[in-house]
Formats: structure tokens, C-alpha cells, sequence
């Protein structure tokens, strides 16, 4: 299991607020890795510096080894990095077939409506395929804008709070597919439901004030002191 995403000496300034203070770590292939912390830790800005919608002050992002910090979002989706937001991303009055495949065409023509159909099938979307997008519920939404990130055959998928809002049967679902999505890809997810946390993840990284605090294996994390008083209670 090798290195797949790797964080060198990250700082993000917002004014004279630093949002975060020379960030490192890594993310390994086939991990599913979470970033916990409090509200204002960086988490999102974290997302947002790997993804290329933020650009550092300092530091350097590298995909397999690869220097991408100067890369805009869009090469970093062709190279396989993709990402969902906190705020649902799809197109409301679009099919959740046609949401889907711009997606799959923007990585090319070739196999594009096959991966569609695919993707579908994996997610159990079929009966909803030709409903617009403003129609589903909310938990059908995330589950759509899931679909439209696999599109693109990504080897790493950041998720930035997945499960918010949800009610506990669609909490439930989308943590059934990300169960099933973790043994294919790697997944990062930024999320506050500890229990959603602990049972999807292999490994657990805590920020605090723009800086990781610990990162170790769940069992390591509960047990973590400091994590505790700024975090877990």
C-alpha cells in the first residue's frame, strides 16, 4: 500500500488569519482516512488546498510523487483526484442520468455512457434515472453527487461532511456505499458524526487551530488525550 496524496509544509493565510500553519501528512491507496476537529480547524481549507480551489502561501501538494500545487482543479480530476462539498454541487434541472454523464464526458468520450450506466448500477439509482435532480431528497442528492464524482474514475475522492443533514436511514446509505467504495479507492473524509467516523475509518487525523494534532488509528485517536480536550470531551 503505497503513498498516494502527500502534504509537505502546507500554509493557508486568509488576511493575517492562518488558516493553516505548515500542514503535513499523507494518504495511502485503499485507505479510508478521516480529518475530525472543531469548527475554524482547517479541515475544509485542507480539502480545498489539495483539490486546487485554494492555492498555499507555502508548501508544496504532490498526487504519486507528482508536484501538482500549481495545477487547476480540473488536471487534478484527470489525474484522478476528485472531491464533494459540504453545499450539495448539481445541476438542480438536469436528469440524474444526464447530472452523470457531463461528468463522464469531461474525461472523454470514449466509454462515457457506459460508465454512466455503471456507476447507476453501483449506487442503485436505475428507478431515479430519468428524475430531476431538484425532485429527489436530500439524502438522494449526496448520493447523486457521489455518482457524479465516481464519473470520473477518481483513485482518490476527498468528502467534505457527507453525512450532514441526513436523517438516520440515509446516513445509513451513504455509509453503506462508502463502505463498499473503500475497498476500491482511497477515501478522505472530513466529517463530524464520530460514529460514522470510527466505523468507516482506518486511520484518523485531528486538527486544531490550523495544525494536525494527531493522526493514528481510531482505537489511538478515542484514546488520545489532547483530542480530547479539544475535540471529544
Amino acid at each position: 500500500m503505497g503513498e498516494i496524496v502527500r502534504v509537505d509544509g502546507v500554509t493557508k493565510k486568509f488576511g493575517g488569519f492562518v488558516a493553516l500553519n505548515r500542514v503535513s501528512l499523507s494518504i495511502n491507496e485503499f485507505e479510508t482516512t478521516s480529518i475530525i476537529g472543531p469548527n475554524g480547524a482547517g479541515k475544509t481549507t485542507l480539502i480545498n488546498v489539495i483539490t486546487g480551489k485554494l492555492h498555499p502561501e507555502n508548501g508544496r501538494i504532490y498526487l504519486y510523487g507528482r508536484d501538482i500545487t500549481g495545477l487547476p482543479p480540473s488536471r487534478r480530476v484527470m489525474l484522478g483526484l476528485n472531491r464533494t462539498f459540504q453545499i450539495i454541487n448539481i445541476f438542480q434541472n438536469m436528469t440524474v442520468y444526464e447530472n452523470i454523464l457531463i461528468s463522464a464526458l469531461s474525461q472523454g468520450k470514449d466509454n462515457a455512457r457506459e460508465t454512466v450506466d455503471n456507476v447507476i448500477s453501483r449506487l442503485k439509482l436505475s428507478e431515479y434515472r430519468d428524475v430531476k435532480a431538484f425532485k429527489l431528497p436530500h439524502g438522494l442528492q449526496r448520493i447523486l453527487e457521489l455518482a457524479i464524482a465516481l464519473a470520473t474514475h477518481p483513485k482518490i475522492l476527498f468528502l467534505d461532511e457527507p453525512t450532514a443533514g441526513l436523517n438516520p436511514a440515509e446516513k445509513s446509505s451513504i455509509t453503506s456505499i462508502l463502505e463498499d467504495l473503500g475497498s476500491n479507492i482511497s477515501l478522505v473524509i472530513v466529517e463530524h458524526d464520530m460514529d460514522v467516523v470510527f466505523s468507516l475509518s482506518k486511520r484518523v487525523i485531528v486538527m486544531h487551530k490550523g495544525e494536525v494534532i494527531a493522526d493514528g488509528k481510531p482505537q489511538e485517536i478515542s484514546l488520545d488525550h489532547r483530542v480530547k480536550e479539544v475535540y471529544l470531551g
